[in-house]
């Protein structure tokens, strides 16, 4: 859903949210090129009226809330909602660079090109906040070739913070006599 709602500028009615979840072709889906989010089919082969319970629990749990635009009612998310929904999101990506840790050959310069579609949508803080919980994971190193790579091609701030994990992971390599730089 955070893919949908952020595609359409972080505000949709909820008959457009649900029929882009489902997947629908309709007019409305193309007019607001809702089939282009990364969420757009998520639920296809879901009831309607599945996709909208799950929607209105949003709206209850205060993660959604509706705006007035010209009278009409728009979804948006809460601050705290769209903290929740940038977390998910990123925890999704996490696990997709790990697949992606997992598959590279060793000593192989690790190939990157997939890091926009891993992090489609992405700003400075999911970014952040991708390095931090990675920084969580106690990553070994096998992680390194991915972390310089990724750090090369990044803003200051993010390769500032990508910075201090590959420095502590390399330390905790040398410490274990592992790798040397």
């Amino acid at each position: 859903m955070f893919s949908v709602l952020g595609d359409a500028g972080h505000r949709a009615g909820r008959t457009s949210v649900v029929l882009a979840l489902r997947g629908s072709r309709s007019q409305k889906v193309q007019r607001l090129e809702l089939m282009e989010a990364a969420g757009y089919g998520y639920f296809a082969g879901r009831s309607a009226e599945e996709v909208e319970a799950r929607v209105d629990t949003l709206i209850m749990e205060g993660a959604l809330r509706f705006d007035f635009e010209e009278g009409l009612p728009l979804l948006a998310w809460t601050d705290n909602g769209l903290a929740e929904a940038k977390r998910y999101v990123v925890e999704e990506w996490r696990e997709e660079l790990r697949g992606q840790v997992e598959t590279m050959v060793v000593g192989a310069e690790p190939e990157v090109s997939f890091l926009p579609k891993v992090i489609p949508l992405r700003n400075h803080d999911t970014a952040l906040l991708l390095v931090d919980l990675l920084a969580e994971d106690a990553l070994e190193a096998r992680w390194l070739p991915l972390l310089r790579v990724w750090q090369k091609n990044e803003i200051k701030r993010v390769r500032a913070r990508l910075d201090g994990v590959i420095a502590q992971l390399e330390r905790r390599e040398r410490a274990a006599g592992g790798i040397s730089r």
